[in-house]
């Protein structure tokens, strides 16, 4: 069985980082932005809704600030349009890994952080930093 990519290497940084973009789309703000495709305004898309939708003072004071886990949980709430279906997670995590087969106990671990995982790669992609 081939070894899965580890998601700090430079390929599936550039894989997770084509279906994050892939998967955002703002054709419904797209009257806000001269090139609605790009990468900035697909990010500046994501961060205004979560900010203006879910990062309030009641969040960031349950989650003790931690705007990672604030973002987890507005991503899990399906905010945007990411797989979610536990079955649809591993087959795009076996292509973001460039695999055919993970270990039950891999596949396991990719569903129980699949929408961590989402919010620090947006994060990261967004060059926003935590306290």
């Amino acid at each position: 069985m081939k070894k899965p990519l580890r998601t700090n290497s430079k390929k599936y940084k550039a894989n997770i980082k084509k279906y994050i973009l892939d998967n955002i789309d703002v054709t419904d703000s797209d009257k806000k932005y001269v090139y609605p495709n790009s990468e900035n305004a697909k990010l500046h898309y994501v961060l205004s809704r979560f900010k203006s939708e879910y990062l309030h003072e009641y969040n960031l004071i349950r989650y003790k600030g931690n705007i990672s886990k604030i973002m987890e949980e507005w991503l899990s709430g399906l905010a945007l349009n990411f797989d979610y279906y536990y079955y649809d997670i591993i087959q795009v995590s076996k292509k973001l890994h460039e695999v055919d087969e993970f270990t039950e106990k891999y596949e396991e671990r990719i569903k129980e952080n699949w929408w961590q995982h989402l919010a620090n790669e947006i994060l990261y992609l967004a060059d926003i930093k935590e306290n």
